[in-house]
């Protein structure tokens, strides 16, 4: 690097993330008030899809001593997954309040309704005629407002949050509490495998993140489908939190909910602390996609290892131990080594090399996937990256055991 410099030579983004690693330092987690834990992992295969998702503490959040900001929940009912990540605002005291509160309501609500409408209704049988039949049509609308209402109820959990805290002294010694103060986003999916062997997801997103659709046996141009927009990024504007009073209207969370009936592909939900690391989010959560199999995060097609692929892989060095360093293959890098498109990269995953043998292979992690997820979102490195992370995985259950 020091020639480079000396030489007038931009530094590459390696080049910066290398020298800037050793800059952070590790602060544990504040004791009060009401502190959350450094990490959240969740790991469950059930009889159509594994789930598996881990949230880490952003490394700004580890160099100064304050709390995760980020929350995410997941349930499962009749084989129908539901799914939710939340990002409590950075500049908000007690926003990651508000996200474990906007989760866990939002959740709790879809699951229980859920249950009561596909029980009472039949959905399950109705959900895989045509497109067209008045069937289909009811029990997705029958769906869907189950989901809004349940979102709109997240935004009235949020508050009620505020409501028992605002009085309390351990809370209020900072200044005068307000409701912004529990600021946060929510991305939300509900994922329905359907007798005809298809599935329906239902997104409903405010805010920054991401929340997408991978078919990994689609080719490059058609495997992947957003189903959220956030209010960043490409669609710069202001954030729109759920303490937001447009939040709390129908129409507001109707604008922001999508449907999709499509075979049985991966979905994943993420805070934008990974969503802005694979930004545009179009192509580049296929980027996102290649970097779990790559790694060993999720599995890879069967399939020999091809002397065509030149694997990128980093030391990365772990900032709660910097003598601790993982190597993390990376899959933009390795097209570049490789000299090949990213595109025709997705096309040869099925001979991708395997998770790098090392000393910090993530594969020699004694634990499941959710823990090996759990590291690599707190190891991985992209310029400028420093924000907490969160990511949630649903699988098809034939693409992989969320155990292994």
């Amino acid at each position: 690097m020091s020639d480079n410099i000396e030489n007038n030579v931009p530094l590459t983004d390696g080049e910066v993330t290398a020298h800037t690693a050793s800059m952070w330092r590790y602060t544990p987690v504040p004791e009060a008030p009401e502190p959350f834990p450094e990490y959240k992992e969740f790991c469950e295969k059930y009889s159509d899809y594994s789930v598996t998702a881990a949230r880490v503490r952003g490394k700004k959040h580890k160099h100064d001593g304050s709390n995760c900001d980020d929350w995410f929940e997941a349930a499962e009912i009749g084989g129908w997954i539901i799914g939710a990540v939340s990002d409590g605002a950075g500049s908000k005291r007690f926003s990651r309040i508000g996200a474990k509160a906007a989760c866990t309501s939002f959740v709790n609500e879809v699951r229980d309704n859920f249950l009561a409408a596909g029980q009472t209704d039949g959905l399950s049988e109705k959900l895989s005629l045509p497109l067209d039949s008045p069937e289909f049509i009811s029990a997705c609308t029958k769906l869907t407002e189950i989901m809004q209402t349940a979102f709109i109820h997240a935004c009235e959990a949020v508050e009620r949050e505020f409501e028992s805290r605002k009085d309390n002294p351990e809370f209020s010694a900072g200044g005068e509490m307000k409701l912004s103060d529990f600021a946060c986003t929510l991305v939300t999916c509900s994922v329905i495998p359907l007798d005809n062997g298809e599935q329906l997801s239902i997104a409903i997103q405010a805010g920054d993140g991401m929340v997408c659709s991978v078919s990994a046996d689609e080719p490059y141009s058609s495997a992947l489908t957003l189903l959220g927009i956030p209010d960043s990024g490409d669609f710069s504007g202001e954030t729109e939190f759920l303490t937001s009073p447009k939040m709390r209207t129908p129409a507001a969370v109707q604008s922001r909910t999508k449907l999709r009936r499509s075979k049985r592909s991966a979905v994943m939900l993420m805070s934008d602390g990974v969503a802005d690391d694979y930004f545009p989010n179009s192509p580049k959560m296929l980027n996102l996609y290649l970097d779990l199999m790559m790694n060993g995060i999720i599995p890879k097609p069967s399939g020999e290892t091809s002397s065509e692929i030149v694997p990128d892989i980093q030391p990365n060095s772990w900032v709660n131990d910097k003598d601790v360093s993982y190597a993390i293959a990376y899959s933009e890098g390795t097209a570049e080594k490789s000299g090949i498109s990213i595109d025709k990269l997705w096309d040869m995953k099925a001979n991708l090399p395997d998770p790098p043998k090392s000393e910090g292979n993530l594969s020699e992690l004694s634990g499941n996937s959710a823990e090996k997820l759990c590291r690599w979102l707190d190891v991985y490195l992209k310029r400028g990256s420093f924000d907490d992370r969160t990511l949630m995985v649903i699988l098809p259950e034939k693409a992989g055991d969320a155990n292994g």
